[in-house]
Protein backbone atom coordinates (compact mmCIF):
# COMPACT_ATOMS: atom_id res chain seq x y z
CA UNK A 1 0.00 0.00 0.00
CA UNK A 2 1.59 3.23 -1.13
CA UNK A 3 0.17 6.74 -1.19
CA UNK A 4 2.94 7.98 -3.46
CA UNK A 5 2.37 5.34 -6.15
CA UNK A 6 -1.39 5.98 -6.04
CA UNK A 7 -0.70 9.72 -6.43
CA UNK A 8 1.44 8.94 -9.49
CA UNK A 9 -1.29 6.70 -10.96
CA UNK A 10 -3.86 9.46 -10.47
CA UNK A 11 -1.46 11.84 -12.21
CA UNK A 12 -1.57 9.54 -15.25
CA UNK A 13 -5.35 10.19 -15.30
CA UNK A 14 -4.70 13.92 -15.28
CA UNK A 15 -5.57 14.35 -11.60
CA UNK A 16 -3.34 16.44 -9.35
CA UNK A 17 -4.12 15.41 -5.79
CA UNK A 18 -2.26 14.78 -2.57
CA UNK A 19 -2.84 11.28 -1.23
CA UNK A 20 -2.73 10.46 2.47
CA UNK A 21 -2.88 6.85 3.67
CA UNK A 22 -4.94 6.26 6.80
CA UNK A 23 -4.72 2.53 7.36
CA UNK A 24 -6.49 1.15 4.25
CA UNK A 25 -8.23 4.45 3.44
CA UNK A 26 -6.82 6.70 0.72
CA UNK A 27 -7.69 10.32 1.47
CA UNK A 28 -7.51 12.39 -1.71
CA UNK A 29 -6.97 16.15 -1.50
CA UNK A 30 -7.32 17.61 -4.99
CA UNK A 31 -5.20 20.68 -5.77
CA UNK A 32 -7.96 22.44 -7.73
CA UNK A 33 -11.71 22.22 -8.26
CA UNK A 34 -11.12 20.76 -11.74
CA UNK A 35 -9.18 17.88 -10.14
CA UNK A 36 -12.05 17.23 -7.71
CA UNK A 37 -14.48 17.10 -10.64
CA UNK A 38 -12.16 14.71 -12.52
CA UNK A 39 -12.01 12.40 -9.51
CA UNK A 40 -15.80 12.48 -9.10
CA UNK A 41 -16.33 11.89 -12.80
CA UNK A 42 -14.00 8.89 -12.85
CA UNK A 43 -14.85 7.51 -9.43
CA UNK A 44 -14.99 3.87 -10.58
CA UNK A 45 -11.52 4.14 -12.12
CA UNK A 46 -10.18 5.99 -9.07
CA UNK A 47 -11.58 3.29 -6.75
CA UNK A 48 -10.05 0.56 -8.93
CA UNK A 49 -6.66 2.31 -8.87
CA UNK A 50 -6.86 2.61 -5.10
CA UNK A 51 -7.62 -1.11 -4.81
CA UNK A 52 -4.67 -1.91 -7.09
CA UNK A 53 -2.49 0.00 -4.63
CA UNK A 54 -3.79 -1.85 -1.56
CA UNK A 55 -6.52 0.51 -0.35
CA UNK A 56 -10.05 -0.63 0.48
CA UNK A 57 -11.69 2.80 0.68
CA UNK A 58 -11.28 6.22 -0.92
CA UNK A 59 -12.36 9.57 0.51
CA UNK A 60 -12.39 12.83 -1.40
CA UNK A 61 -11.78 15.99 0.60
CA UNK A 62 -13.43 18.85 -1.26
CA UNK A 63 -13.68 21.65 1.28
CA UNK A 64 -10.31 23.22 0.52
CA UNK A 65 -10.67 23.45 -3.26
CA UNK A 66 -13.67 25.75 -3.68
CA UNK A 67 -12.88 28.51 -6.14
CA UNK A 68 -14.79 31.36 -7.70
CA UNK A 69 -17.66 30.03 -9.76
CA UNK A 70 -18.03 26.79 -7.80
CA UNK A 71 -21.22 26.34 -5.86
CA UNK A 72 -20.99 26.02 -2.11
CA UNK A 73 -22.16 22.76 -0.58
CA UNK A 74 -25.12 23.13 1.77
CA UNK A 75 -24.63 21.99 5.33
CA UNK A 76 -27.26 20.39 7.56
Amino acid sequence: MSASTLRDALGALGVDAAVEARDRLALLRPRAAADARRIAGQRSRVAALAAEHGFTHVALEIGAVATEGDAALPRD
